[in-house]
């Protein structure tokens, strides 16, 4: 990406990798997965940055402290969706070494983000 050196990707990759510690060639597709994912993490928060550096010239306070709700609404999908990789990647990642050491894996794995808005759903439902 313009304004993105390579030599800070291939450094960033590493140090990811490296401290994975992956034993072979999947778990180390899964390492530079989580990399991946990171980098692109980064990448998120820098257009939001911009996005808001933009809106600087908006006369009202609430304009200039948020992007506009189709930009937030990106953001917060992209943020999401980056999420999602890095957390299987890693989880996978961690199954593996768990079957290499003769470790139970776990079989289920819960999702908290939604928990809290799940139940506000079912209680609201309910009532």
């Amino acid at each position: 990406m313009p304004g993105e050196s390579s030599t800070a990707w291939a450094e960033s990759r590493t140090a990811i990798v490296d401290a994975l510690a992956p034993i072979g060639p999947v778990e180390t597709t899964l390492a530079e997965r989580v990399a991946s994912a990171v980098w692109r993490l980064r990448r998120v928060a820098a257009y939001e940055e911009a996005v808001i550096a933009e809106r600087e010239h908006l006369e009202t306070a609430s304009a200039r402290l948020l992007p506009h709700p189709l930009d937030i609404d990106k953001i917060i999908r992209y943020e999401a969706h980056l999420t999602r990789q890095f957390y299987q990647a890693l989880h996978e990642l961690e199954s593996m070494r768990a079957a290499r050491r003769d470790q139970p894996a776990p079989l289920l794995r819960g999702d908290v983000h939604g928990a809290a808005e799940k139940l506000a759903a079912t209680e609201v439902a309910t009532a």
